[in-house]
């Protein structure tokens, strides 16, 4: 090999670590130019979203009573609406045991 086939894949390999390492230079965002983009920037040391949080941590097992009683109205409603609680008619049990092979299948 020659000098400048050394020294080109040495540029190379140079120009290929600081591509992907960066050497350890940080990414900052730049500031906003316009109020409306002002309104969208969150404060990095405190966040809405944790005082929220702490908020409603007393309202969470209201809530969640509140769903469960909601669940259990849709359960009796969609036991209701589909007669889950009723047995199967014969012809739907006579294809079950169709289904499984235990009676065969004939026309009448």
């Amino acid at each position: 090999m020659n000098y400048r086939s050394v020294l080109s894949r040495f540029f190379i390999l140079i120009l290929v670590t600081v591509t992907i390492f960066g050497f350890g230079l940080q990414v900052q965002a730049a500031p906003t130019l316009t109020p409306k983009a002002a309104e969208y920037q969150v404060d990095q040391t405190t966040s809405k979203i944790e005082f929220e949080a702490d908020k409603l941590k007393g309202k969470g097992a209201a809530k969640a009573q509140e769903a469960q009683k909601t669940a259990g109205n849709i359960k009796d409603e969609v036991v209701d609406k589909l007669n889950l609680d009723e047995p199967l008619p014969s012809d739907t049990k006579k294809f079950f045991r169709q289904l499984k092979g235990e009676e065969g299948v004939y026309e009448d």
